[in-house]
């Protein structure tokens, strides 16, 4: 967020576009959602991670990460502070808590 943050604002705008262009970014975008819903679907199956719908786990992952990288007022609304620490600590916050979520 802090180092490509228009990046993350085209991630944050892509999810706005109107229907006719979501759909022509779908058509594009759909081959690697399927491969990531297999993997954490494998990974399922291997005991790897907690079992689950792997569509919805992939929604809520991506909903995690994008929010709160997408979000920094919201951020900086309970504490944090734009700094290369405060990066690193959200950075492993947000990782923790993805694991915790996870494991099965």
């Amino acid at each position: 967020a802090v180092r490509r943050p228009a990046l993350l604002g085209l991630v944050r705008e892509l999810s706005r576009l109107p229907p006719p262009q979501a759909e022509r970014l779908r058509g594009h975008v759909d081959p690697l959602i399927e491969r990531a819903v297999a993997y954490l679907g494998a990974e399922m199956d291997a005991g790897r991670l907690r079992r689950g719908d792997p569509r919805l786990v992939a929604a809520l992952a991506y909903g995690t990460v994008t929010g709160i990288a997408t979000e920094p007022e919201a951020l900086r609304g309970v504490g944090w502070e734009p700094t290369p620490a405060g990066l690193r600590a959200l950075r492993a916050e947000l990782r923790a808590f993805l694991r915790a979520a996870l494991a099965p």
